[in-house]
Order: structure tokens, then sequence, then C-alpha cells
């Protein structure tokens, strides 16, 4: 006679063990899409702001030098 409860519950370990491993995986690739937008994100807005600062410097060296000439 076959043991329908041991083939059952080796099937549903098989299938949990699949599904752990896809929502891991998942999570994973999840986790680490965000984490380089976060860095991307902080890294344009560094870019930009530092890209402010040494246009704003350069054109306020740029009058005085020439205030000075006048």
């Amino acid at each position: 006679m076959l043991h329908f409860e041991g083939l059952r519950r080796r099937i549903i370990k098989y299938y949990f063990t699949i599904i752990i491993i896809t929502i891991v995986l998942f999570e994973g690739l999840f986790i680490f899409n965000i984490q380089n937008y976060y860095y991307d994100s902080v890294k344009q807005s560094l870019t930009s702001y530092s890209t402010f600062t040494r246009e704003t410097y350069s054109s306020i060296s740029n009058e005085s030098s020439s205030f000075e000439i006048k």
C-alpha cells in the first residue's frame, strides 16, 4: 500500500523550499536595486551641488578680478 501522507509532506516540503528560495532571491534583487538607486541619487545630488558651488565661486572670482582691474 502507498503512503500518501509521506508523499504529500515531501511534495509540500519541496514546494515550500522552492517558494522560500524564490522569495529570498527576489528580495536580494530588490534590496540591491534600491541600494543602487539610493547611491546613484546621492551621487547625482552631490555632483549637482558641487557643480553649482564651483560655478558660483568661479563667477564671483571673475567679477572681483574684473572689478579690481577697473
